[in-house]
């Protein structure tokens, strides 16, 4: 049963995009709460291969690989592609992110779309 949950990590299909957009399988990071899910829509921030000019960009946030998120490579957490995707486009469970390393991807995410979150 596919239901996605706030810090996990899945496989998802990003087939049929445009531009710039990703349009192959890649792994997401869920970063929605999780009744946001109610609607069948969640919020995913995508996770790509990490290079080591992306370590000073503040929209991206490391993922090291460890028995607990199922990641098999140092990645990245994109913030600048955060999207809201179909249950129909979850492929399989991957793993789970410390919560920490969540509230870092949603705040990449928040300065992406010029929110300061220290203001809070």
């Amino acid at each position: 049963m596919i239901n996605p949950k706030r810090g996990e990590i899945w496989q998802a299909s990003f087939r049929m995009s445009v531009g710039q957009e990703i349009n192959k399988d890649r792994p997401v990071l869920v970063i929605s709460p999780d009744y946001m899910g109610l609607r069948n829509l969640w919020i995913v921030v995508p996770i790509v291969h990490w290079k080591k000019d992306r370590e000073n960009w503040p929209w991206f946030v490391m993922l090291t690989p460890d028995a607990n998120n199922g990641l098999s490579k140092k990645s990245g957490a994109d913030g600048s592609q955060v999207q809201s995707i179909a249950k129909e486009r979850f492929i399989e469970y991957v793993g789970k992110v410390k919560d920490p390393e969540v509230e870092d991807v949603t705040k990449a995410v928040a300065l992406c779309i010029g929110f300061d979150p220290s203001s809070i």
